[in-house]
């Protein structure tokens, strides 16, 4: 990436954000994530290495799948998106701006969460690539549901048989199935990677194959993204 590229980027990220903190998004998610830390501070303080890394799964996790879709819709609805046909803006930039913005804030209120019940030490530093590849993967899980379908509406019923494959990583968790039986799931390299930081001494061989294949299917999860874009979403651009 060049360094136009990257500013440009940084400047579609920064506006990604500034629309979320006019809803005041960003102020009540991480109000909830430090009321989730709380609750589990007095509640399960005893199953903290269980509890955190399910809530940081399920929570932050997958935030960007209905978040970023619903900014798209908005952008649509709005008109704005059209933008993307007539200005040097590239359809991969939009996306990861979606993308990386929603990550940002669904990163930092799971780092409220684990640094509240867990100690702020090295695990925190450790938490963060994880859980931003998963809140990014899961954006892109989100943007790609949204072009096959016309309304936000329609969009969350369909989401639902997708978003229940993507939480099948809880069962393994709890001990309900082997891990291994789930290892084709991106999210179970997630909840594995927050359940390895939970304990005490992680194991950093682990750590970095669960971020490296993460960070596989974060970039096939990309290409799928701007094939959707392509082939159903900028077609609907160009009617509107």
């Amino acid at each position: 990436m060049s360094a136009g590229e990257a500013a440009r980027l940084a400047h579609a990220v920064r506006l990604v954000l500034l629309v979320q903190a006019r809803s005041r998004f960003p102020h009540v998610y991480l109000g909830v994530a430090l009321a989730m830390t709380v609750a589990v501070r007095l509640l399960a303080r005893q199953h903290a290495e269980l509890v955190v890394p399910a809530l940081l799964l399920g929570e932050p996790g997958t935030l960007g799948v209905f978040l970023v879709a619903g900014q798209r819709f908005l952008e649509r609805n709005e008109r704005s998106a059209t933008a993307l046909l007539v200005t040097p803006l590239p359809s991969g930039t939009s996306i990861a701006a979606l993308v990386i913005g929603t990550a940002l804030v669904g990163t930092a209120a799971g780092a409220v969460l684990q640094g509240g019940v867990l100690g702020v030490d090295a695990r925190l530093a450790l938490l963060l690539p994880p859980l931003f590849l998963t809140v990014t993967l899961s954006g892109l899980l989100g943007y790609v549901l949204s072009g096959y379908f016309s309304e936000f509406t329609r969009f969350i019923l369909g989401a639902v048989p997708p978003l229940f494959v993507y939480s099948l990583p809880f069962a393994s968790h709890f001990g309900l199935v082997p891990p291994l039986a789930l290892v084709w799931l991106p999210t179970q390299w997630s909840i594995a990677a927050f359940a390895n930081l939970a304990r005490p001494e992680p194991d950093l061989a682990a750590w970095s194959a669960e971020c490296a294949a993460l960070a596989a299917a974060n970039a096939a999860g990309f290409q799928w993204a701007q094939h959707v874009f392509r082939t159903r979403i900028r077609g609907r651009l160009e009617v509107a």
